[in-house]
């Protein structure tokens, strides 16, 4: 997703491609916290 971030053509584009990007990266890593807890 940062790579193609830097293709979009609006700044206002990158930012939110770039905050979206972050979401789901601290999505997975929570959801990998949990996992690892369960197992």
């Amino acid at each position: 997703m940062d790579s193609l971030a830097g293709v979009l053509i609006y700044q206002e584009d990158r930012q939110r491609a770039a905050a979206e990007a972050a979401a789901a990266r601290a999505e997975a890593a929570r959801i990998r916290a949990a996992l690892e807890q369960e197992g």
